[in-house]
């Protein structure tokens, strides 16, 4: 198992919604562009999953994954390495703001990276910088895979005559030209194994849908480059990355299909729940 096929906008109807499939080593859940998106957060001494089996059991959601990265206190650090018992929260902070209703409710500014943001009148949208605090639902501290049908990676590209610098910002009059736009979160996860976890949210506006994916963390996969040229083939205009190796899960139909690292279910606080 390694890096998923593409089989046209057929793909996009070839499995009924809201169902898990397997496509690579990528198991993924396609829903309409509409499903509604809520926060997932853990506020007790708890295992993330067992948050995450609450959330499903109060409300059934249609599929949830693991949310943004996070950093540990010093504190939380020792726990996890003496201890078995998961984290209290406030040990935990994402690297990215948590917005619901308009409000900032966990995490930390994190503006060097990108955003996907809910709100019930204008679905979704991505972008750089920290999410805008008028989304119903948003997270930030997010990687770019395809921002606006512009692709993201290693080294900024433009087609001739444009000569773009290689990284960093590029002149206004040379952006109409370019194919690639460099990014450093990118090229961090592109250099690790084929087989790092990964976590992605896709959308493809044209045909009103959109991709949950989750690859497991260890053995087969495929790198982020070929998985953007996969998404850039189903026709996606934007798609983003989550944090990524054992801290990947994927809920559904009432199960996990993938799970986290025990020391990642004793810390993660932050999942993405989606409703179709």
């Amino acid at each position: 198992m390694g890096t998923p096929t593409a089989a046209g906008t057929a793909f996009w109807h070839g499995v009924q919604p809201g169902s898990v499939a397997l496509n690579g080593a990528l198991y993924y859940v396609i829903m309409p562009i509409t499903a509604r998106l809520d926060i997932i957060s853990r506020t007790a001494a708890e295992n993330f999953t067992e948050t995450v089996r609450k959330a499903n059991a109060r409300m059934p959601f249609t599929c949830a994954i693991n949310g943004v990265q996070y950093s540990v206190s010093a504190m939380g650090v020792t726990s996890l390495a003496l201890g078995s018992d998961a984290l209290e929260p406030e040990e935990t902070v994402p690297d990215g703001q948590v917005v619901r209703q308009g409000t900032v409710v966990a995490g930390r500014s994190s503006s060097n990276t990108f955003y996907m943001a809910f709100d019930y009148l204008g679905g979704y949208q991505f972008g750089f910088g920290d999410p805008p605090l008028r989304a119903s639902r948003a997270v930030g501290g997010l990687g770019p895979l395809i921002i606006d049908g512009l692709p993201y990676g290693v080294g900024n590209l433009c087609k001739r005559p444009a000569n773009c610098p290689p990284t960093g910002p590029v002149p206004a009059g040379m952006r109409e030209f370019m194919t690639q736009r460099n990014n450093a979160t990118y090229a961090d996860q592109q250099a690790r194994p084929a087989g790092t976890g990964k976590a992605i949210i896709a959308t493809n506006k044209d045909i009103g849908r959109m991709l949950v994916g989750v690859q497991p963390h260890g053995g087969g996969g495929t790198d982020f480059d070929s998985l953007k040229l996969w998404l850039l083939e189903l026709g996606c205009d934007n798609a983003v990355f989550l944090d990524g190796s054992d801290s990947v899960m994927l809920h559904a139909r009432g199960k996990f299909w993938v799970q986290p690292a025990i020391r990642k279910d004793r810390s993660n606080t932050i999942g993405l729940a989606f409703y179709a």
